[in-house]
């Protein structure tokens, strides 16, 4: 399965295994990432929202990919949309 996504202003396909629920989550809905102490990485965590009875992570994009690892995929989608 592909989600559509946009990461740095760009919009890019990510493959995933599966989808369980799409949801929108307006600003004023989210909750900033608690501490977890030294065991647990944050850097990649936007915050948290809540969906029913559920806590749900919210990802920051704009971090999961580092800066070369984005400019690889933005330099392959450019090779591929370019026409022949």
């Amino acid at each position: 399965m592909i989600i559509v996504v946009k990461v740095k202003n760009k919009m890019l396909g990510l493959v995933v295994d599966a989808v369980s629920d799409v949801l929108s989550v307006k600003s004023g809905e989210m909750q900033v990432a608690p501490e977890f102490g030294g065991q647990v990485d944050t850097r990649f965590i936007q915050g948290l929202a809540k969906a029913g009875d559920k806590l749900v992570v919210l990802l920051d994009l704009d971090r999961v990919l580092n800066e070369e690892e984005f400019t690889t995929v933005s330099a392959v989608a450019a090779v591929e949309t370019t026409p022949v």
